[in-house]
């Protein structure tokens, strides 16, 4: 939950690829969050080989949306030093 509190840092937390892939390409997410004591190794893997191999998507309404999190992300963010 604090990494969303640093400047430039959109983290998602997904319990599988599907999450994944959606967290990429609508929010264009860049850090992934895992519960180690909810998924188990093998679906961890394909989880995070989804998030590597999914790029944002960039239909208007999805550049719009990720351009208003920024906004926020500007205003209340810590930034990084």
């Amino acid at each position: 939950m604090i990494s969303n509190k640093v400047s430039g840092i959109y983290a998602c937390v997904c319990q599988d690829p599907f999450c994944a892939q959606l967290a990429r390409q609508h929010n264009d997410a860049n850090v992934l969050c895992l519960g180690a004591k909810i998924i188990g190794g093998m679906i961890a893997m394909e989880i995070v080989k989804t998030f590597m191999a999914t790029d944002p998507l960039t239909a208007e309404k999805y550049v719009r949306r990720v351009k208003k999190v920024q906004k926020i992300n500007d205003e209340y963010c810590v930034p990084v030093r």
